[in-house]
């Protein structure tokens, strides 16, 4: 589309030439009135430049919208499942301070055994000691 302005009085009017689709079609209307018009058009064409523009930076910030929406989801998931391996370790430390328990209990009754093997070893010395001992002096 093309416009050509040409002076059809020097006061009131001005003759528009415009093309649209290979006709020319020419209208004649007061200078303010095709200031007014120029202007809209003028101003319209920024508009839609602008529109333009900010389609295309609102698809490149969907776009990062969704990215950041598939990363939330992902260590959403992860966190999840660093959960359930909290919970696994929490078990495996229950598990283990249970054996320990177990242990402890087993080794308190395998030192009493001991005490009292001993306990029954230094009788027996003192017997294999003492009974001779005494037998020889009952005999005399």
């Amino acid at each position: 589309m093309t416009m050509t302005l040409s002076m059809a009085s020097q006061t009131t009017s001005r003759e528009i030439r415009t093309e649209i689709n290979d006709k020319i079609v020419t209208l004649t209307m007061h200078i303010d009135d095709a200031r007014l018009i120029l202007g809209d058009l003028l101003d319209y064409e920024q508009v839609d430049s602008l529109l333009n523009t900010y389609e295309k930076q609102d698809s490149v910030n969907i776009e990062i919208i969704n990215k950041q929406e598939l990363v939330i989801l992902t260590q959403t998931a992860d966190i999840a499942d660093y959960k359930i391996q909290i919970d696994n370790y929490k078990k495996l430390m229950n598990n283990k301070d249970s054996e320990l328990g177990i242990l402890l209990e087993r080794i308190e009754v395998l030192e009493k055994e001991v005490r009292k093997q001993r306990r029954q070893k230094r009788l027996a010395i003192i017997a294999a000691i003492v009974g001779p001992i005494i037998t020889v002096i009952l005999i005399l």
